[in-house]
């Protein structure tokens, strides 16, 4: 599963993030079936998956994504354990961009609805 997360961290680099997530989507699977579904090794994969996730515009997903990890963290670490924190603090910027994006959808939405009224 390391080898899936390289060639996603790799395809990444090239700007292709859907495939990486793919990768990094099979490397959890893989991970999950040898190390169980609350698994630090699962929670490393899922948080890179988040963090793409939020660089590419998918900060709904990624909110789900970086919340599993946050639940995996604080029954392994602790809630306030490091690893659990820098979590918490990534799943807060992913719902940040989240509600950023539903608020433009709004807006753009608004301003149609205006053009469509002064049609």
């Amino acid at each position: 599963s390391s080898i899936l997360v390289d060639a996603a961290l790799a395809l990444q680099a090239e700007g292709k993030h859907r495939q990486a997530l793919l990768r990094l989507d099979e490397a959890c699977g893989i991970r999950r079936a040898r190390y169980g579904s609350k698994s630090l090794e699962v929670a490393q994969v899922l948080r890179l998956a988040g963090e793409i996730m939020v660089k590419f515009g998918e900060s709904g997903r990624a909110c789900e994504k970086l919340s599993e990890v946050l639940r995996i963290h604080d029954k392994v670490h602790g809630e306030t354990h490091r690893e659990t924190l820098e979590t918490l603090r990534s799943l807060e910027e992913a719902l940040v961009a989240h509600r950023d994006a539903a608020a433009n959808k709004r807006e753009e939405a608004g301003v149609r609805l205006e053009w469509e009224v002064v049609k």
